[in-house]
């Protein structure tokens, strides 16, 4: 919805169709690829997208995007399972993207690997951050173990910033990303609290989807992204 008052797009709950609108909607209740409409799962090397994992006290039920035991497994979520996972273009319109998820055991030196919530030109991509994207990543060497914000442009450049946030255990994070139809900020937020924003570096504008992403480098005990829920919504003007 537009807000002519204070000119800017005001994003209405639900997933009731408004006028000129896309809504997709993803929560677990099962791996198996032919059970999901909106939604596909990729196993990167040698990891996997994984069956359900059992509910404990404030977690949720989820899909584990796990590295297994390699060096260099790991696993996405990703929109949508056609068309390369590519559902729109950037500058389209206003895009808004949440994650609801828990990192079980995080990132170290023995065993690192990275997590992002983007939305990109290449769902499918095998990399942990493809050129033409946005959004906010996880990693412990990087930004101090805390969430990071960026933009990754079509050259690989990047502007990013500081979340403030320090990514724990066992801890349900709701992520938000929002690009706006100029391309002109990209913004995150943090368990419905602004987080930070970047204005340089945006993507070209090509044609993209969003995902969920982790991916390991260096040891060889399984780690793994526990993924909750996640929805896209484009507004168009």
């Amino acid at each position: 919805l537009y807000d002519n008052t204070a000119t800017k797009w005001t994003i209405l709950p639900g997933p009731t169709l408004y006028t000129k609108t896309m809504f997709l909607q993803w929560a677990f209740s099962t791996s198996t690829a032919g059970d999901q409409a909106d939604i596909a799962f990729l196993a990167l090397s040698s990891g996997s997208v994984s069956s359900g994992t059992t509910p404990t006290a404030g977690l949720p039920w989820s899909a584990a995007l796990s590295s297994a035991a390699t060096s260099n497994g790991g696993g996405a979520i990703h929109t949508s399972k056609g068309n390369s996972g590519q559902i729109f273009t950037f500058s389209d319109g206003h895009i808004s993207v949440d994650f609801l998820f828990f990192i079980p055991t995080l990132s170290d030196g023995t065993n690192t690997f990275a997590t992002e919530f983007q939305i990109t030109n290449s769902p499918t991509s095998t990399s942990i951050t493809p050129n033409n994207t946005v959004g906010v990543r996880y990693t412990h060497g990087t930004n101090s173990g805390k969430f990071q914000v960026f933009s990754r442009d079509n050259a690989g450049s990047e502007s990013t910033a500081d979340s403030g946030t320090t990514v724990a255990a066992n801890t349900m994070y709701y992520v938000r990303i929002e690009l706006d139809k100029g391309k002109s900020d990209f913004r995150a937020y943090i368990n419905g609290a602004y987080v930070g924003r970047v204005t340089g570096n945006m993507p070209n504008s090509v044609v993209c989807g969003t995902r969920a992403v982790m991916l390991k480098s260096v040891g060889t005990s399984a780690r793994t992204l526990q993924m909750c829920a996640m929805s896209t919504r484009l507004i168009l003007p």
